[in-house]
């Protein structure tokens, strides 16, 4: 999941603050993150409003653990000056049941 890198710094900042109380987040390149996966259940839900509805990420959907290490599904991306455009994936889909409309 890319995010625009305001928000992303924002929703970074209130990661690192839970993950503070009991782990390290450690940064790797290009904005990914690893955090200790015996914290990552008491890290914070983050919420987005979407067309007039709040939708929630809880950590299992936005860190997942491979080999021992629990990696963020977050990302910084400005894919352009002029927007702030999201690319929402499978990290924001995992807690949801989504059907596609494909006529529309």
């Amino acid at each position: 999941m890319y995010i625009p890198s305001y928000y992303y710094e924002s929703i970074l900042g209130l990661i690192q603050d839970y993950a503070s109380f009991g782990a390290t987040l450690t940064m790797l390149d290009e904005g990914d993150f690893i955090v200790d996966c015996d914290v990552r259940n008491y890290l914070p839900k983050i919420s987005f409003l979407f067309g007039g509805y709040w939708m929630e990420m809880l950590p299992e959907d936005y860190i997942v653990e491979y080999e021992g290490f629990c990696f963020g599904c977050l990302g910084a991306g400005d894919f352009s000056a002029y927007t702030q455009e999201w690319l929402l994936g499978d990290a924001f889909l995992r807690g949801f049941y989504s059907t596609h409309d494909h006529e529309n």
